[in-house]
């Protein structure tokens, strides 16, 4: 398949109006009861992800993100917990909230996860491409990437997404944009590294860094996802330690992915170059 064929033309007309400008009044209703009578004191209330972008299918998911209070956030995500996944009313598209503190500005967040609607205001934050370019730039596939693992981050799942629509825009880039991606996922890499050095400094008891350890082992060693399900499920890893070494190797994962079809690309750039410059030569 070629990313064309996941890029729809409008926004999901079951949420916005047709201009995509605006959510169609039944979905911006139930939405906005839900954080009304759910989460009052919460700061903003985003959309964000795939029913924000042209690249949904029929069960994409509704993201909304909430700006709480530092001291409102322990009981959000315990709620959001509780209510996440039921279906917008006569659609197939599950709802799911997603917490994070309200010292974090919007702004900041939409260059980090992509454009955001604001359900108070009505209201776009942070750059919106149109058109069949949309995900095809290096930016929007790092605010894909990185939005899709920041869900992941409460899973167990060894690698929770497959990446079709990324593989296929990773095609349409140049070869400075793909080297531009690679490059961004090793600093990523290299920070989470790093971070979990840090979150490891904070235990000092010996089960907590030989568990975590044989962890890592199993995902160096590419077992099977089961396998490494299962270890999860059964070692008990306090949660910072499991969330870190996960996002981790999921960030590996992707990497390794992007790396592969760079080294396709230019394997077949190269020969074109060699084949053209055969061609010129023969000319003469």
């Amino acid at each position: 398949m070629s990313i064309y064929d996941y890029h729809r033309l409008v926004l999901n007309p079951e949420l916005w109006q047709s201009d995509g400008m605006k959510l169609r009044r039944r979905a911006d209703v139930q939405l906005r009861d839900q954080v009304k009578n759910r989460f009052a004191e919460a700061t903003r209330a985003f959309l964000l992800g795939e029913n924000v972008s042209h690249y949904y299918d029929e069960g994409s998911p509704v993201d909304v993100l909430l700006l709480a209070a530092p001291e409102h956030i322990k009981d959000f995500r315990r709620e959001a917990e509780y209510v996440s996944g039921y279906n917008l009313r006569n659609t197939q598209h599950p709802v799911f909230f997603h917490v994070l503190s309200n010292t974090l500005k919007p702004e900041m967040l939409a260059e980090k996860f992509g454009p955001m609607y604001d359900l108070e205001s009505g209201l776009w934050v942070g750059r919106r491409v149109p058109g069949l370019t949309e995900l095809a730039r290096p930016e929007a596939l790092m605010q894909y990437i990185k939005w899709r693992l920041y869900k992941a981050k409460t899973t167990e799942e060894p690698y929770p997404y497959e990446w079709r629509v990324l593989r296929e825009a990773m095609f349409q880039l140049s070869r400075p944009e793909r080297e531009a991606v690679e490059n961004s996922l090793r600093e990523t890499r290299a920070y989470l590294r790093y971070n979990l050095g840090e979150v490891m400094d904070r235990y000092h008891d010996a089960r907590t860094w030989k568990t975590a350890e044989k962890l890592g082992e199993l995902f160096e060693e590419d077992e099977y996802e089961d396998t490494i399900t299962e270890f999860v499920q059964q070692s008990r890893l306090p949660e910072p330690v499991r969330v870190a070494i996960l996002n981790l190797y999921r960030y590996k994962d992707v990497l390794e992915q992007v790396e592969e079809i760079n080294e396709r690309l230019g394997r077949e750039e190269h020969q074109r170059e060699l084949d053209q410059g055969i061609e010129i030569q023969s000319i003469v």
